[in-house]
């Protein structure tokens, strides 16, 4: 620990130079991000720009916080704990001997730990009666509604299925909507957003949720052929007095690049299911 802590100090200035590499590309990612926020066309497109440029900045703080945090470590921390340390090196050597008893006693006391901790899995396998219980519940979403897709973006994504937990919702509930994609042999040239957006009959904007698939965790631009990708999407209702039926509308879009086309060249997909929005 010591050779750590030392090694730190004496290369202080590599992490000073990295922190301020990473303030300026955090910085200019957040200017940038700016700059395609005051153009985007979209309310949608507006938001996501808007969470770029609120994560870069608080990249950047973070980014700026380790470095202060490296300059009080190598400054304060580091010699205080060598000042500590130094007085124990002529005690150890003098008193070697103790030491060994020192160990000793420490080892006694894990036999008599050893011993508390074998009564306590004898009390654990009571719960295991409790499982029978937690199969109830997992299949109620085996009731809700699923259907095949089968609508192809590009030559890289193929939209395979959708699922919903139930048919009948209220506005105080999220729509918890699921897609899967398959990735194709192309790859895509962005990493697309996936758009979710509920509507009413009358074509009004009930909600939607957008984000890149598998909650972000999984960039299109980094799928491989083959690939099965779930794409959860949790739509909150902007419209709470509302109800009605209602129908989903799923694509894909780019900031800069706009919205993918499907093979017929649609940019959207209308899901083939509708949900009741019932009262409370």
């Amino acid at each position: 620990m010591t050779v750590l802590l030392q090694y730190l100090s004496d290369n202080a200035w590599l992490a000073y130079i990295a922190c301020a590499a990473g303030i300026v590309y955090y910085m200019r990612r957040a200017l940038r991000a700016r700059q395609v926020r005051s153009r985007a066309m979209f309310t949608v497109e507006r938001e996501s720009e808007s969470r770029r440029v609120t994560q870069a900045w608080v990249m950047t703080v973070i980014v700026a916080l380790v470095g202060v945090a490296v300059f009080a470590t190598a400054t304060f921390v580091i010699p205080a704990l060598d000042s500590a340390a130094s007085p124990l090196v002529a005690p150890t050597r003098a008193s070697g001997v103790d030491q060994p008893t020192v160990t000793r006693e420490g080892g006694s006391t894990p036999a008599a730990t050893l011993s508390t901790v074998t009564p306590t899995p004898t009390r654990e396998p009571v719960p295991t009666t409790a499982p029978p219980a937690t199969s109830g519940p997992t299949e109620e979403p085996q009731g809700g509604p699923t259907g095949d897709v089968n609508v192809q973006f590009g030559d890289f994504a193929l939209l395979l299925r959708y699922e919903l937990p139930s048919i009948d919702v209220t506005t105080t509930q999220s729509v918890e909507l699921t897609l899967t994609w398959e990735a194709l042999e192309g790859v895509s040239p962005k990493n697309y957003m996936v758009f979710t957006h509920l509507f009413a009959e009358s074509g009004e904007l009930l909600g939607q949720h957008d984000s890149e698939p598998g909650g972000g965790n999984q960039p299109m631009m980094l799928w491989t052929v083959g690939e099965v990708i779930i794409d959860a999407h949790s739509i909150r209702f902007q419209n709470p007095s509302y109800v009605g039926p209602a129908y989903f509308i799923v694509g894909l879009y780019d900031a800069e690049a706009g919205r993918a086309l499907t093979e017929t060249g649609a940019d959207n997909v209308v899901l083939p299911v509708t949900i009741d929005v019932v009262a409370e």
